[in-house]
């Protein structure tokens, strides 16, 4: 963690809990549902300062808003392309950095995002191609 001297205001405070006491990560909008009265403004700047911090990571997982979340251990996301659920996995990093080698590009930070569908529109997608096929 960079060495910043933090002053945890009440704001800072209430935005760090938000986002400890939620398993998975969230866009600022998502933080601002959970704390009205913080203005969305706020929310933004302060997450950004964390991030500045190394408290917390920030992460760009497709089209919309980028999301937050404190990563207690590194972990990896799959992003369900219907409803935007964010799945954590772990894999071993140092034996994928084996398969990433560049000769002109040092790796600092391995982030992977893998899209597809949650088990919930996976077989809704099932059914429909199930429906069609039956339609044929």
């Amino acid at each position: 963690m960079p060495n910043m001297s933090l002053r945890l205001t009440k704001s800072r405070r209430e935005i760090l809990l938000t986002l400890e006491n939620n398993s998975g990560a969230l866009t600022a909008a998502l933080i601002h549902s959970q704390l009205p009265h913080l203005n969305i403004v706020t929310i933004y700047r302060n997450l950004e300062y964390f991030v500045a911090a190394g408290l917390i990571k920030k992460l760009h997982l497709g089209e919309t808003e980028a999301y937050f979340e404190l990563q207690e251990t590194p972990h990896h996301h799959a992003l369900c392309s219907k409803c935007n659920r964010v799945i954590h996995f772990s894999l071993d990093d140092k034996v994928l950095l084996k398969h990433f080698k560049f000769s002109d590009f040092s790796i600092t930070d391995l982030e992977i995002t893998v899209r597809g569908h949650c088990t919930k529109h996976k077989n809704l997608r099932e059914k429909k191609q199930v429906s069609k096929t039956k339609q044929k």
